[in-house]
């Protein structure tokens, strides 16, 4: 969902969205980094406390978890130095 918001961030730009858009889409993406970052977090967290992890099923969650939060919080930096730039130094 995250992408997909980038990526309407990305078309706006091009199509002209005014800044009052461009602002909404911001705080949508701020939302869904926040909720994502927490749900991965406690996905992990439950995921090891109970001990479901068999082997190489359980490195690859471990991984692909790591992996998705690493993705978001690349965008969530890149979204804030975007923010940075349109709401200017």
């Amino acid at each position: 969902m995250s992408l997909i918001i980038f990526v309407l961030y990305i078309l706006g730009n091009f199509q002209g969205f005014s800044d009052r858009t461009i602002r909404v889409i911001f705080d949508l993406m701020d939302l869904f980094f926040y909720t994502f970052i927490v749900l991965s977090l406690g996905n992990t967290l439950v995921y090891t406390l109970w001990g479901w992890n068999n082997g190489l099923k359980g490195i690859l969650f471990y991984v692909l978890t790591s992996l998705k939060t690493l993705l978001i919080l690349f965008l969530y930096i890149l979204m804030k130095f975007l923010m940075t730039l349109f709401n200017g130094f």
